[in-house]
């Protein structure tokens, strides 16, 4: 519910390391998270969320593949090109896509109540966010024009510590 993660990571393939390809790809990412309010002895709460991410990828022989992840490196498997559930929510998975990438997410997560039923522990909470990104041919034309946005609300069901159910809209 508080702090920062910075990461940056670089994936490396060439002929003389077996691969088929030659490329580099890289992301630059960094995360905050902060608290802005607590109620009913610390149980419930309001957190904000943001992430910044920066990916390129380039080289003489890049495999398609890895045109579709920003990085595989990434916390739960990655972070596909701009769409989808875990980039631009509300446009359609990999709806944008080009070497260099840059996308933001915007959360305001709270947790609203919490109880135990059949000898586990849930939370329930909604989270409104706003997510915007841009794709470019190269780095060179990265600017501030052509930059796509949604808005949107999801409602989380945390199950334990380690399981959370989530259902997002946005248009």
């Amino acid at each position: 519910s508080k702090g920062v993660l910075y990461q940056y990571s670089h994936e490396y393939s060439a002929p003389w390391l077996g691969s088929d390809f030659s490329f580099n790809k890289f992301m630059l990412q960094a995360q905050v998270f902060h608290t802005l309010a607590r109620w009913r002895n610390n149980k419930s709460r309001v957190t904000f969320a943001g992430l910044a991410a920066l990916g390129y990828v380039w080289g003489p022989e890049i495999n398609f593949i890895e045109m579709w992840d920003l990085s595989s490196q990434t916390e739960a498997g990655g972070i596909l090109v701009l769409g989808g559930d875990r980039s631009l929510r509300g446009f359609r998975e990999a709806r944008f896509m080009a070497p260099t990438i840059a996308l933001v997410n915007l959360e305001m997560r709270t947790r609203l109540y919490d109880f135990d039923l059949w000898k586990q522990h849930f939370s329930v909470g909604l989270t409104p966010f706003f997510d915007f990104g841009s794709v470019w041919d190269s780095p060179r034309q990265m600017g501030f024009t052509d930059w796509r946005g949604n808005g949107g609300i999801g409602a989380r069901l945390g199950w334990n510590q380690s399981t959370i159910l989530r259902l997002d809209y946005a248009q």
